[in-house]
């Protein structure tokens, strides 16, 4: 019984990887997500990175719609369409900054790994042997 079901999930685990639509393959891609966000957590900058670009996706949405049809309209008044424009200069200038943010910030599985085993990416607090003593000077 156990050769059956451990077959159907190699079977599966074969159709998933060869066609993306279908559920096996969801549930794996999900599977694979959380095991990789379990094992390697995202740290406060990525966290960060992540909200702004889920709030600029609403922004660029505004921009690319809307604040053209508001630029292109007889009724706003030209110091309206000017601040638009300076907002969407704004908007385009922070967006660059992210994306230079997040490839700073994305890193490699393997280093990631490495680092976590190693401890390098952890500071080492300064230790002080016991048999030395620290004097201050008077």
């Amino acid at each position: 019984m156990t050769y059956i079901i451990l077959l159907g999930l190699l079977v599966s685990g074969v159709i998933a990887g060869l066609f993306d639509n279908n559920p096996v393959s969801d549930l794996v891609n999900r599977l694979k997500g959380n095991i990789t966000e379990f094992s390697f957590p995202k740290n406060q900058n990525e966290i960060v990175i992540n909200k702004v670009q889920e709030q600029y996706k609403t922004m660029e949405r505004f921009f690319g719609t809307s604040a053209n049809e508001l630029i292109k309209s007889k009724t706003v008044p030209e110091k309206e369409k000017q601040a638009i424009r300076e907002a969407f200069q704004a908007f385009q200038e922070t967006k660059e900054l992210i994306t230079e943010l997040e490839e700073q910030t994305d890193t490699n599985i393997v280093e990631t790994a490495i680092k976590k085993v190693l401890k390098l990416d952890q500071a080492s607090p300064t230790s002080i042997p016991p048999q030395c003593q620290v004097v201050c000077p008077k």
